[in-house]
């Protein structure tokens, strides 16, 4: 939602405004380059909710009430709006995505075998 506050439409994009339904689903799918971008929507998008429906059970085993479990979904969530706001501003190099996408996965492997 910031990012469609702080920064209009572009005029000169093409209307995304259809209605063509399955088919223009069928083409996107047609299209290699764009199906890991497709899996890690997928995959993001499954584990956020997966998160936040497991994360008072999950918590809860290291001794965190209800309260506090609520105020790390809520510091997830925030967490993650500010950083779409800011890629949204300045978004990284084309090159460079892929290099982000391997760190980001990287940095976060040690935190899920620790159990965090």
């Amino acid at each position: 939602m910031p990012t469609v506050l702080l920064l209009p439409a572009d005029p000169r994009a093409p209307s995304t405004a259809g209605g063509e339904g399955w088919r223009s689903v069928g083409a996107l799918l047609k299209l290699p380059r764009k199906l890991p971008l497709l899996a890690l929507i997928f995959c993001g998008n499954g584990c956020f909710n997966s998160i936040f429906t497991w994360l008072k059970p999950i918590l809860g085993g290291a001794g965190i009430d209800a309260p506090q479990a609520a105020w790390a979904g809520r510091a997830i969530l925030f967490g993650g709006l500010a950083s779409l706001a800011v890629v949204s501003i300045k978004p990284p190099p084309v090159e460079r995505i892929r290099t982000l996408l391997v760190a980001a996965t990287s940095c976060a492997i040690p935190l899920i075998r620790s159990g965090l």
